[in-house]
């Protein structure tokens, strides 16, 4: 499962950096300053959220503690939610749609997804049930 949680870590990671160039470089001058600053906290929360998912990992590799593998799915989920509904929002503001009515109720659901996956890993990380003596070789 860990390896899992590594692909898809990396990939968002990736996707991310490109993300971040697409928009330092080509969105600059189309996006109104609101848009462009939250297009920059979608991509920074991406990157800051993967890296929680290769923690979980990491983690799950040594003690084979579940709950991990959750916490990286939470984080997963989060970067749908959070950035995934702030870059279609900046999409659809091209497309000319400005009231996306109950659709922005999905960005804040994705920062409840992070809070609850970095809970939840702070919760795996202090639970002695189910954890495995790391290898001291």
């Amino acid at each position: 499962m860990h390896r899992k949680l590594f692909r898809i870590a990396a990939f968002l990671m990736m996707l991310a950096v490109a993300l971040g160039a697409f928009g330092a470089h080509l969105l600059k001058q189309l996006l109104t300053p609101s848009l462009l600053e939250g297009y920059q906290t979608a991509t920074y929360y991406q990157m800051i959220h993967a890296i929680g998912m290769f923690i979980a990992g990491f983690l799950y590799k040594q003690y084979h503690n579940k709950k991990m593998w959750v916490a990286g799915q939470l984080f997963l989920f989060g970067i749908i939610c959070f950035s995934g509904s702030i870059y279609l929002r900046v999409i659809l503001s091209f497309a000319g749609y400005t009231s996306l009515g109950l659709f922005n109720l999905v960005t804040p659901l994705g920062g409840v997804l992070f809070m609850l996956g970095w809970l939840w890993l702070l919760l795996s990380i202090s639970s002695k049930h189910g954890e495995k003596q790391p290898n001291n070789e």
